[in-house]
């Protein structure tokens, strides 16, 4: 088939482990997975592999195919369903929880930011947190925020932000990069 090369092997190499493992012919089969080659199984004997042994071959070939297809399937579906475990502990939350990036832009706000800050999620994801925050405490909360980031660590701070009715709630935000 395609996928198999036959290939005789020297029968002295550099390595003086590998003559009395190599040294006969080979066969090599590549193991593919939805298309894409993954695998070499490489068999190798003193003699030419009859027809039954090529088929042999051929058909572990294609259990090894399966078995790393299954197993990428169910690695997805862990992923899949962990991600979506996250997003319903995040969704039912009544802690208002932000993901933010690096440079300090809201890149997700929970649904419960509305019942504790007045805004619509939407309406805070692309803009720098800082802008919520009282001007008194904007300074200590991005070098709290700095550190965490850059540290890898954690920082808890106490600060006011701004509800959409214009007044200033106190909060106490926990910081980690994630």
């Amino acid at each position: 088939s395609d996928d198999d090369w036959h290939m005789t092997l020297p029968s002295a190499s550099p390595e003086p482990a590998l003559d009395r493992k190599l040294g006969g012919r080979a066969l090599a089969t590549r193991i593919t997975v939805s298309g894409v080659p993954r695998a070499l199984l490489i068999v190798e004997c003193q003699e030419r592999l009859c027809d039954e042994t090529l088929r042999s071959i051929r058909s572990l070939s294609t259990q090894l195919s399966l078995a790393m297809a299954r197993m990428d399937l169910q690695r997805d579906a862990i992923e899949q369903q962990s991600a979506a475990r996250f997003q319903a502990l995040i969704q039912s939350s009544s802690d208002v929880i932000s993901i933010v990036t690096p440079d300090g832009r809201v890149r997700y706000q929970s649904p419960s930011a509305f019942q504790v800050f007045g805004f619509e999620p939407e309406a805070v994801v692309g803009t720098d947190f800082c802008n919520l925050i009282h001007p008194d405490d904007a300074d200590r909360v991005r070098d709290d925020f700095e550190r965490a980031t850059n540290s890898g660590d954690y920082a808890v701070t106490e600060c006011r932000i701004r509800h959409a009715d214009g007044a200033w709630r106190y909060t106490e935000m926990r910081m980690t990069n994630l």
